[in-house]
């Protein structure tokens, strides 16, 4: 699963407020989300993440999330815990 950022270019509090805003897709900037069977280091926001949805859908085989992304933390882009906890359940 993968996901692009976004700049939004009008329109950011009012969001807030549920209002609308006028934003773009950033195609060059991707979060991607893959489910794999072979270990790999998980941070222990993702481990957290992985062992709610696991509970919920009563998964028992060991998986690994892994994440590859190029998109920039705290520049207002996409990259935050939400969006990836989004990612993270989709993938599932």
């Amino acid at each position: 699963m993968s996901s692009n950022a976004k700049a939004i270019l009008f329109g950011e509090t009012s969001l807030v407020y549920g209002k609308n805003a006028i934003a773009i897709p950033l195609l060059n900037m991707k979060l991607e989300v893959n489910l794999i069977n072979e270990y790999i280091y998980e941070n222990e926001h993702v481990k957290f993440i992985k062992q709610l949805i696991k509970n919920e859908y009563k998964i028992k085989d060991e998986i690994y999330i892994e994440i590859i992304s190029n998109i920039p933390e705290g520049r207002g882009l996409g990259s935050s815990k939400l969006h990836l906890q989004k990612a993270c359940v989709i993938a599932f």
